[in-house]
């Protein structure tokens, strides 16, 4: 029989080490299940680790940071009760250890249930756009159940830890309480110090620090070094990302507004913004005099590609409907989709704009000026993102979205229906949301009309049980993680296409209704895409995560519109076309698209306050820049060069960029004051 450890600190030692084991191994399988941050191959994963010798590395880091963090944690905690005499050195450890892994697992699990939906494209900066500020709404995200669940290791942990201090009482006895001196604290002070320069060295390497930043001990780590580092205590500094541009300015931030003309240059970015770029200074919703009383519908299609439009499989037309759409109307598979992802892109679809403001006019205020009345048919819950309140579809004549359809006559499981997060996800096929926009029409006086309707047949996974199998034998739910794998890209499409066809199908019986009701003719009908996914053309699956046009580029139907315009052309152009279409003072040709091969549209990665990326894209190129590496790359595939190696031309060009992104900042802080 073994002799019992003879000091605490030996069994603080390994209190310490079954801890950090328990972290690494519940946040590696979770990370792993949840992101296939080990591979590669999960819907928005936007890093990953490919290779063998990343693998150990990553795991290294990882085991390093959670020795350093929970065994400074338990050190605390000792420390505070050695005090308490009627405790033995291995009470207070059998007191701890059980405590802390179980609040370990809850958080890990609490955490990681957050990326059920959103996977790594998760970050307190994208909540916040996507819920415009109301992070109340996190509460959808964790059901009851969940929470029962997630609480039920605490509930049998009070009479084991109970259990355990009484069967420790005296076989602690023997053993010598910690009592930590200089030969103890010089040692862990250099371990400190040597972290705290792994920790520098570590920094740049931006996939590794994402992975090791999903981790409880290495971001709690990072948020006190950034905020012991940030000696201007404006929120950045030399390890934030971006990295602060003066640490000793608090007046210089990356994302600062830059005043144009006041000679400083508050993002340290290519000196002072000399003037607002006319570009972004555009009006998006400019006001009609008098309308011509056509009615106008505005689609907006989850997740549309492009290039799906216009395939055929197995001898047949994907989408004939809309191909047929293609040919008789104005058409261009160059839209494209300036943000990205999906609350921001319906938003700048009605506000005609980037830097539109909560209290921006949109086209419900415009058609609502004009006495049209104002519908909104959605299959997806558009309180997501609040685009339900900032556009306005709060103040329609009508409206039905996911909400209002009664769930409790479904067959759902019994956690499904006693799981709110499973509401909110739930979205209505293509023929209800039909159902209810025709309706409306049926129900209205006859008066025009501006009508949203919004899709979601093509959302993640592209199939929904009700759908026809066409091209597919079977459909795959979002759990049948193997199917989304890389290599399995072609299967992946099919189910895509699957979805298109059905959905063409029913877009096809709108018009049919449209038409029986005498209304097409006399409508201006809009049809684009929020945005689409990338099956792996970029390495990545999904969307939000890339500027380039696999992620970004949305075909553009416009039926009976007027005006001639010129591709590629973006989502915050749209709103004029559809206001020209309907100006009775204007006399415009019978839309049509012409192609300008050195056309360029801004693209933005992220929020228009703290972006990721930023893009100049064009139907031959991309030119994109990282806020949070300084770094650019000035061609699609080319190199990613900081921006003192970049040639003249180079630097002309992503100042115009950064410009560009300025100007659209300033015009968004002067609407913001406005409305003060």
């Amino acid at each position: 029989m073994k002799r019992p450890p003879r000091t605490e600190q030996w069994l603080l030692g390994i209190s310490t080490l079954a801890l950090a084991l328990t972290a690494l191994v519940s946040e590696t399988v979770v990370m792993q299940r949840k992101m296939r941050f080990f591979g590669g191959g999960k819907f928005n994963n936007g890093f990953a680790l490919t290779t063998f010798p990343q693998y150990v590395g990553f795991n290294l880091e990882s085991l390093l940071y959670d020795v350093f963090f929970y065994g400074s944690l338990l050190a605390v905690v000792t420390l505070f009760l050695l005090p308490k005499k009627y405790w033995n050195p291995l009470q207070r450890q059998a007191f701890m250890m059980p405590i802390a892994v179980t609040v370990v697992v809850i958080v890990v699990a609490a955490k990681w249930r957050v990326l059920t939906y959103f996977s790594s494209m998760f970050d307190l900066k994208m909540l916040v756009a996507l819920t415009e500020g109301k992070l109340a709404n996190m509460r959808w995200w964790v059901s009851p159940w969940e929470f029962v669940i997630l609480l039920a290791p605490a509930l049998v942990l009070i009479p084991a830890v109970w259990l355990l201090l009484r069967w420790t009482r005296d076989r602690g006895r023997t053993i010598e309480p910690w009592r930590p001196n200089r030969r103890f604290f010089v040692p862990a002070c250099l371990a400190w110090s040597l972290l705290v320069a792994n920790h520098f060295l570590t920094a740049p390497l931006v996939t590794l620090r994402f992975g090791l930043g999903l981790k409880t001990s290495y971001w709690c780590i990072d948020r006190l070094l950034c905020g012991l580092t940030d000696f201007d205590r404006d929120g950045y500094g030399p390890l934030t990302l971006p990295p602060d541009p003066d640490n000793w300015d608090a007046a210089v931030t990356p994302y600062a507004v830059d005043r144009p003309g006041d000679g400083i240059d508050q993002d340290g970015l290519f000196g002072d913004l000399e003037a607002v770029d006319p570009a972004a200074a555009r009006e998006g919703i400019r006001p009609v005099r008098r309308t011509n009383g056509k009615n106008v519908i505005l689609i907006v299609v989850e997740t549309l590609r492009a290039d799906a439009v216009e395939m055929s499989l197995d001898g047949r037309q994907v989408a004939p409907f809309l191909t047929a759409l293609r040919r008789d109307h104005a058409f261009t598979a160059y839209g494209y989709s300036n943000y990205g992802v999906t609350s921001r892109a319906i938003q700048t679809l009605f506000f005609g704009s980037l830097h539109y403001a909560d209290h921006s006019r949109s086209l419900v205020d415009e058609f609502k000026a004009h006495g049209y009345r104002i519908y909104g048919a959605s299959a997806q819950d558009e309180a997501w993102g609040d685009t339900r309140g900032i556009v306005g579809l709060s103040r329609t004549d009508a409206y039905y979205d996911s909400t209002d359809h009664d769930w409790s006559k479904e067959t759902l499981t019994a956690i499904e229906k006693f799981s709110s997060l499973d509401k909110l996800g739930r979205t209505l096929n293509a023929a209800e949301v039909n159902e209810h926009a025709l309706g409306m029409i049926d129900g209205a006086p006859k008066k025009p009309f501006f009508m949203y309707i919004n899709y979601q047949e093509l959302h993640f996974p592209y199939y929904e049980k009700t759908m026809d199998l066409v091209f597919v034998k079977e459909g795959h739910p979002h759990t049948d993680t193997a199917f989304f794998r890389p290599g399995n890209r072609e299967n992946m499409l099919r189910q895509y296409c699957n979805g298109l066809h059905d959905l063409d199908k029913n877009i096809r019986r709108l018009f049919e209704g449209l038409k029986a009701r005498g209304v097409l003719e006399n409508s201006v009908v809009v049809i684009m895409g929020d945005h689409p996914d990338s099956f792996y053309e970029n390495g990545v699956f999904g969307h939000a995560w890339t500027v380039d046009e696999h992620q970004r580029r949305t075909p553009l139907f416009v039926v009976n519109g007027r005006g001639e315009y010129n591709t590629p052309i973006g989502q915050d152009e749209v709103a004029p076309i559809i206001l020209n279409s309907v100006d009775a003072d204007l006399r415009l040709p019978r839309a049509r698209f012409t192609g300008s091969p050195s056309r360029r549209l801004l693209m933005i990665g992220g929020l228009l306050e703290s972006p990721l990326y930023l893009a100049w894209i064009s139907k031959r190129d991309l030119f994109t820049y990282n806020f949070s590496t300084g770094h650019a790359q000035t061609r699609l595939d080319g190199p990613w060069r900081r921006r003192d190696r970049l040639s003249t031309a180079e630097s002309a060009d992503l100042k115009s960029l950064v410009n560009r992104w300025e100007s659209e900042r300033v015009l968004r802080a002067r609407d913001q004051e406005r409305k003060f």
